[in-house]
């Protein structure tokens, strides 16, 4: 679901005239190979169901991609140089890469205290869900959240991207192992620390638990903690 740019900037600068009960929020990290999407949808569905008595009463919604987008937009720049700066962030070659980056005069701090400040903003309105982008380091301290990790064994995944890709199985396999460092990378150059799987609250094995089984138990336990219905 798209993030108005307007109402985001709105909405950042009411929370910061008055305080409000921050979430309820998920987090989604997720190894490449383990798709979110059914499982997302199913989470909308039912949570959505569930609101009027929740925490929070406006209609939940997922943000990805739109996290990286709306960051460039108030830093005047393009996505894809936004994405690359956090990526290389602290690394050796990064002085190499800042060559071609067409926006040099923000900062690495800024550029990632934009995007902290994006997904804290959405993150303490509530009823979200946020896919990857570093959302667990970055609000796994707010009150009323749920971080959820999807994993699957590598051979698994080896066959789902080789089937879906119509690749061989050493180049899956190179796609997944580099996708994935590129993920852990840049959610931890997000945050300047590492993600160990210990600050997740779920993890699921997608290959042996099916995405109806994951929707429940992620309702339960919102619903056991009254963030929800």
């Amino acid at each position: 679901m798209k993030i108005n740019l307007k109402n985001y900037l709105s909405d950042r600068d009411k929370s910061n005239q008055k305080k409000i009960i921050p979430g309820p929020v998920i987090t989604i990290s997720r190894a490449y190979g383990c798709d979110e999407h059914d499982l997302v949808r199913a989470l909308i569905k039912q949570l959505n169901q569930l609101r009027v008595s929740g925490l929070k009463t406006h209609a939940w919604k997922y943000i990805n991609q739109e996290i990286i987008e709306e960051s460039a937009k108030l830093l005047k720049m393009q996505a894809y140089d936004l994405e690359n700066r956090v990526l290389i962030h602290n690394e050796p070659e990064s002085d190499w890469f800042a060559n071609f980056d067409t926006h040099p005069k923000h900062s690495d701090t800024e550029i990632i205290d934009t995007i902290k400040d994006m997904i804290t903003t959405y993150a303490k309105k509530g009823n979200v869900i946020i896919i990857g982008r570093g959302g667990i380091g970055v609000v796994k301290s707010i009150p009323n959240s749920l971080h959820i990790r999807l994993n699957a064994s590598l051979d698994y995944r080896i066959g789902l991207i080789s089937k879906q890709m119509n690749m061989n199985p050493i180049d899956a396999e190179e796609m997944i192992r580099s996708i994935d460092n590129q993920r852990r990378k840049w959610s931890e150059h997000l945050v300047e620390r590492p993600i160990e799987d210990g600050v997740f609250d779920l993890i699921f094995n997608t290959e042996r638990i099916t995405v109806d089984e994951m929707t429940d138990q992620i309702v339960n336990l919102l619903t056991s903690r009254k963030l929800v219905g």
